[in-house]
């Protein structure tokens, strides 16, 4: 028995002990039932009956549709709410942004409390992700151009790249611990970032200029160059009234003006500075 909740028993076939031995001898994150047909030479049906069997005694939890994560002896039979787990078996499109893939690929010491995940307007959250710490985010315009899949805690997972990730977060800094949080993944990015792919993304992106004109107005404050193409894109794409660095009900409306982005710093660059010695 196991669990603190109505008791399993964790009976086992001859068959299925079989199983269980190779789980706990390969370890895989995800069983489906191709991978019983390749090792054990079971039909497509049987082993997709047998897998569902297992579950129901609690050796296997249902991830997605045809797809389990071994619960081993070392889990207690208890299912822990694995995210990626459940990424991974997702056949819906998505990935992995803001905050989440910032921390991810290294350009921030923070990490959401739940993995954030950008998928298209209008998709509904699946029942079984409930009991999973993830924060499913609509997107108007989505796209999974500049998107890759990595392996990231021993799963394959729909990530943004860096270019993505900076121009995202930079239309919504929201997403990304605000202006503050920006400033750390571009400072961390700058080097490695590639401009003219950032450009191609707010291209496609009704909220694209104002998202280059916050990008260059912060490399601007850190008193970094702001490379051409990124400033080409971000000078025509002024608007007769200045937009703030960050919001207002935060910083409030009185800054710096940098009129060659159209931009009125409301975040001091002493702030952005000592925000990236923390």
């Amino acid at each position: 028995m196991f669990g603190d909740g109505p008791h399993i028993q964790r009976s086992l076939s001859a068959r299925e002990s079989q199983i269980v031995g190779w789980l706990e001898e390969e370890r895989p994150a995800l069983i489906r039932a191709e991978v019983l047909v390749d090792q054990f030479g079971l039909s497509r049906h049987v082993a997709r009956d047998v897998l569902r069997r297992m579950a129901t005694k609690g050796w296997l939890q249902r991830v997605s549709q045809g797809v389990y994560e071994p619960l081993l002896a070392d889990t207690g039979g208890i299912a822990l709410p694995n995210p990626w787990a459940a990424l991974a078996g997702w056949s819906v499109p998505y990935y992995i942004g803001y905050g989440s893939a910032a921390y991810e690929l290294g350009l921030t010491p923070d990490r959401p409390g739940a993995v954030q995940v950008c998928v298209r307007f209008g998709t509904q959250t699946p029942q079984r992700f409930k009991d999973f710490p993830l924060n499913l985010i609509p997107q108007r315009y989505f796209a999974t151009t500049e998107t890759e899949i990595r392996t990231i805690h021993s799963q394959s997972v729909r990530i943004a790249t860096i270019p993505r990730l900076v121009i995202d977060g930079a239309i919504r800094p929201g997403r990304v611990s605000g202006v503050l949080g920006l400033t750390r993944i571009i400072d961390r990015a700058a080097d490695s970032l590639d401009r003219e792919k950032v450009v191609d993304l707010a291209e496609s992106h009704p909220r694209g200029g104002p998202g280059t004109r916050r990008i260059a107005a912060i490399l601007t404050l850190l008193e970094r160059q702001v490379p051409k193409v990124l400033a080409n894109y971000a000078h025509t794409h002024r608007t007769s009234s200045s937009m703030t660095l960050d919001s207002v009900s935060v910083y409030g409306w009185t800054g710096k003006s940098l009129p060659e982005w159209g931009v009125i710093a409301n975040v001091p660059a002493e702030v952005l500075q000592e925000e990236l010695r923390r």
